[in-house]
């Protein structure tokens, strides 16, 4: 009571007026203000009880009036509901994410986007709104709201502990872990944040279907498929994004869009953020400080692949071979491959990291790799591979193939055998010269 005597005392002073039923007179740690509560001892925005039983008990009306009704709901009532759930937003993280679906039946309806002026007019209000799949399962999650972590959203949050950058072409997805924005003197030398060893690199080719998307969804996808490639690397942690897209970082730090496809990916990447239990922020960064650009932009000539009929056909002459040492995601030959950087569904990254004793390998490296390809094989007698080599006998390690290859087999290169890198469409016509020789070579396990 002498606290609100002095609060009220020092606000006379000011010449200021309190409401005498709103406001608070006495110091607390927890404060209800426009409907929401600000606890300063755990840090967190918080949403009353009896709110949370209001939205809850909307949800479920929401619910039992569609289901009545063969799906259908009086628009001004879903309105209602969805703007009581927005109006939660600085308590309940992903409000506008769980939101989104009654937004779009809105729309369906005719509704949304309109004035107040125009809604009465046409009596917008009073048409039925349809409910689809994505509706019921909004509801089903405000019916939940506060039974698990969905409400609580940090005042201070807590600092950053790993950083990624991703960036897309039309072509090629890349991703950089714990690599930052280039610093400006660092702009001109693009190999220098190559070079340090913390940096972990990912990229991948996209499939035809993919590259029929525009490049907004491509950069969305882009982190997602980086996510999966490092998601050992970054699950639970305080994950900062740097993205050069500013629609990607709107909708990332929304988690909501009007566009359904670009809706339908951030669903996806939403429920890989939740499984991974990952704090994400995102900032945006010019495309020229992006560290990911260089990889969605070069041309890497050893990426070529033979037409895969013909491959297999040259693995079964000798037996099938059981992994593809030099492969990506969309270019494997075979179920369990390797590749250069962390992709998914590759069993290793970097296949001379990994023993090849027991296996079969087909080989299809890069021809400058080739001596490390023999070095390898040489080590590990129990390997056995069918290498793709050109026939250069001047090579310091031709004698090293000749003593381990027992038999081998001449590959037709032409534009009908050879498949060329997705994101460089001539890379592979040098390879297509008649004056290029090249042979499969069969290397067996020597003991």
């Amino acid at each position: 009571m002498r606290d609100g005597k002095l609060f009220d005392k020092v606000m006379e002073e000011y010449g200021l007026h309190v409401h005498p039923e709103k406001g608070q007179r006495s110091p607390a740690q927890q404060v209800d203000h426009l409907g929401l509560r600000v606890d300063s001892k755990r840090n967190l925005f918080l949403v009353p009880p009896e709110r949370l039983t209001e939205v809850r008990k909307m949800a479920r009306q929401v619910m039992g009036a569609a289901c009545g009704n063969q799906r259908r709901v009086n628009a001004r009532f879903l309105a209602q509901f969805a703007g009581t759930c927005i109006s939660l937003l600085l308590a309940v993280p992903m409000g506008r994410y769980h939101t989104r679906a009654f937004f779009d039946a809105l729309v369906r309806a005719g509704v949304y986007g309109m004035t107040t002026a125009q809604l009465r007019a046409c009596s917008a209000w009073d048409r039925l709104c349809v409910l689809n799949k994505q509706c019921f399962r909004e509801l089903k999650w405000w019916c939940k709201l506060g039974s698990g972590t969905s409400v609580g959203r940090a005042v201070w949050r807590p600092a950053v502990t790993e950083s990624m950058a991703t960036d897309a072409s039309m072509w090629k997805w890349g991703g950089v872990l714990n690599a930052g924005a280039l610093r400006p003197e660092e702009l001109h030398d693009m190999t220098y944040w190559r070079r340090r060893q913390e940096v972990v690199p990912a990229w991948g080719i996209w499939t035809e279907w993919e590259r029929s998307h525009h490049i907004g969804w491509l950069e969305l996808r882009a982190f997602r498929r980086s996510l999966e490639a490092f998601g050992c690397k970054v699950a639970g942690k305080v994950l900062l994004l740097w993205e050069d897209n500013t629609g990607v970082v709107a909708i990332l730090t929304n988690y909501t869009s009007r566009s359904p496809e670009m809706m339908e990916e951030l669903r996806l990447t939403v429920l890989l953020l939740q499984s991974l239990d990952i704090d994400l922020r995102v900032k945006y960064v010019e495309s020229a400080e992006n560290p990911s650009d260089w990889y969605t932009r070069f041309q890497d000539k050893a990426e070529w692949q033979l037409l895969p009929q013909l491959a297999h056909s040259i693995m079964h002459h000798w037996g099938v071979c059981t992994v593809d040492r030099f492969a990506g995601a969309s270019n494997a030959l075979l179920p369990r491959f390797n590749a250069p950087t962390p992709t998914v569904g590759a069993e290793a990254v970097d296949c001379f990291t990994v023993s090849w004793e027991g296996e079969r390998s087909w080989l299809n490296p890069p021809w400058n790799k080739m001596g490390k390809v023999l070095w390898k094989l040489e080590q590990e007698p129990g390997a056995a591979a069918v290498l793709l080599a050109p026939c250069w006998p001047t090579a310091r390690w031709w004698p090293q193939l000749q003593e381990l290859a027992v038999a081998s087999l001449p590959v037709e290169m032409s534009a009908r055998t050879v498949l060329p890198g997705a994101h460089c469409p001539n890379v592979a016509e040098p390879l297509r010269n008649p004056l290029w020789r090249v042979r499969a070579w069969y290397i067996p396990a020597r003991k």
